[in-house]
């Protein structure tokens, strides 16, 4: 995975939002952010939750997004510490590598089969990506990039 400069360049767009007043308004808030930045290209959206519990509960944020093209995933962080260590932070990275290779998996298909050109398989195992943050969260992106 590659960190690019703009949307053009970016195979998939990683998506940070912290929720900051109600889920679902700063989920659409994301959602509006997205949908007038980048077309049509996939996209990860983590939001993340704010709390210094490792074990809390969260609402599944994937309820709230209705779009094929984009894997929702909660995470928690706190403030001080940033991402938290725990099982549901595992799992969110966990989820978007397994979505990452199957997205890859099925762009080398795509071309192997329809372009029928094998060439093009270098290319394909590379993805770019391209980060946007709706506010500053202590570099939770990072961190969860260096993750996966």
């Amino acid at each position: 995975m590659r960190e690019v400069g703009t949307v053009d360049e970016s195979d998939i767009i990683l998506v940070f939002c912290p929720v900051v007043s109600r889920a679902g308004t700063d989920i659409d808030q994301a959602l509006d952010i997205f949908n007038h930045n980048t077309g049509s290209k996939l996209a990860v959206l983590v939001v993340l939750h704010h709390t210094f519990d490792k074990e809390k509960m969260v609402p599944d944020s994937s309820r709230c997004v209705n779009r094929t093209d984009i894997l929702t995933v909660d995470c928690l962080f706190y403030e001080d510490t940033g991402l938290l260590k725990c099982q549901k932070n595992s799992d969110a990275v966990d989820k978007v590598v397994n979505w990452l290779r199957q997205q890859v998996f099925n762009t080398m298909l795509h071309k192997i089969f329809h372009l029928k050109n094998t060439s093009l398989l270098a290319k394909v195992n590379k993805v770019n990506v391209i980060l946007l943050c709706l506010s500053c969260c202590l570099k939770c992106q990072t961190v969860f990039i260096q993750m996966l």
